[in-house]
């Protein structure tokens, strides 16, 4: 590779940088090309996608992008870059499945805007529910006190008419 196309790469690996939500460092090293390429579609299927691009241009790439600067500094060994467009907690739910079956793929670390996660971090938000699961949580949450408050005026008007009902029956009774 000559000086030309490596420029070409570290901007085009800048402007991934910047236009994706986050991104993964994982050491792959010791991996099949089968278990890579099982890596890489799965990582497809959550619009992402796998880079394997040399650490030193890497760090040039981040230097170049203010928001992804800490991840020069873990940057050491065989390692890909994968870059998340939208959905993070999917991808990281992925690799993380991923690094259980697989015991090559290590998770180095992450980066969500200026934020750098580290391994932990990473596994913390694999574990967290998909997006829709935890929405549907604040949705529940948020309809709660409305829907406590329905029952008990709803109860009020029943005990009302449950009353008057009563007194009716003991009218009837007395005449």
């Amino acid at each position: 590779m000559n000086r030309q196309q490596k420029e070409s790469l570290v901007q085009g690996v800048s402007k991934k940088f910047g236009e994706h939500e986050g991104s993964f460092i994982v050491n792959y090293q010791g991996m099949s090309v089968a278990q890579v390429q099982e890596l890489r579609f799965a990582l497809a299927d959550k619009d992402s996608q796998m880079q394997v691009i040399k650490n030193r241009l890497v760090k040039i790439a981040v230097k170049e992008s203010s928001d992804y600067e800490a991840l020069g500094s873990v940057l050491q060994g065989q390692n890909a870059v994968i870059f998340a467009k939208s959905d993070l907690t999917g991808v990281a739910k992925v690799l993380y499945d991923f690094s259980k079956a697989n015991e090559e793929l290590e998770i180095v670390a992450g980066c969500y805007g200026s934020q750098l996660l580290d391994q932990k971090s990473v596994k913390t938000l694999a574990k967290l529910p998909p997006r829709e699961v935890l929405l549907a949580q604040l949705c529940g949450t948020l309809q709660a006190p409305i829907a406590s408050f329905a029952n008990v005026l709803r109860q009020l008007l029943v005990k009302t008419v449950l009353t008057v009902k009563a007194i009716a029956e003991k009218k009837e009774k007395e005449s």
